[in-house]
């Protein structure tokens, strides 16, 4: 009898390790939390049917998320305002702050066009109407600005950092509030976009330094 119960014991002994030796080797594979809400129990349960309908939480809670997420959209970022429709703020547009006639304003660099531009309705809210010269030679944009239309000409005196220049603008039909340096003024200007400094450096015999606009001017612009 004492052989048969040391037999017993060991034969119980040696199933609670090799069902705790499973449980441990499952525990360390996947998650177990999960469990519970399945109306299943950690305890007695082969390593097999534990990894299965382990398996199956894992592809119902993904196709739950996959249900309930958006794919993300694509869009265009515009080199420049007058480029696009949108009212949306466009974060890769370099700007400055200046003056025109006292009021401050930012202009935007735009490398992409050679004449300097300002939209109708930024002259009606500067005042400035009556100071459009009519354009009686038909001027055009480039190919980037296909989609607007030389309304006239205007001179305004803008001072950036400590330079004040007198400069023609190109008016514009559109009801987007803007006004943009182009390539001929950059070069006059002898300007330097330091993208590393978030700088332009421009001046012929003293050079200055003007900090690109932030986020927080760019609430204020022109308002």
């Amino acid at each position: 009898m004492d052989i048969s119960k040391a037999a017993a014991l060991r034969r119980q002994r040696n199933i609670k390790q090799s069902i705790q030796f499973l449980h441990k080797d499952s525990a360390d594979l996947l998650p177990l939390d999960g469990l519970k809400k399945l109306g299943t129990s950690k305890e007695g349960q082969p390593h097999n049917i534990l990894q299965r309908r382990l398996l199956e939480a894992t592809l119902s809670r993904n196709r739950l998320n996959n249900r309930n997420m958006r794919p993300p959209r694509n869009h265009m970022v515009q080199s420049h305002s007058v480029h696009s429709d949108t009212q949306e703020a466009e974060t890769d547009l370099i700007q400055v702050m200046c003056q025109c006639f006292g009021r401050d304003m930012i202009v935007t660099v735009d490398t992409g066009c050679t004449q300097n531009l300002i939209s109708s309705v930024s002259i009606e809210n500067l005042g400035f109407k009556e100071m459009i010269i009519s354009n009686k030679n038909g001027d055009h944009l480039g190919p980037l600005q296909h989609n607007l239309q030389i309304i006239g000409h205007i001179k305004l005196s803008l001072v950036i950092g400590q330079t004040e220049t007198d400069l023609l603008f190109s008016v514009v039909e559109t009801n987007r509030m803007f006004i943009s340096l182009g390539t001929k003024t950059l070069k006059f200007l002898k300007c330097v976009i330091d993208t590393e400094k978030q700088m332009l450096v421009f001046g012929n015999s003293v050079r200055e330094q003007v900090h690109f606009v932030g986020k927080r001017e760019n609430e204020v612009s022109m308002e």
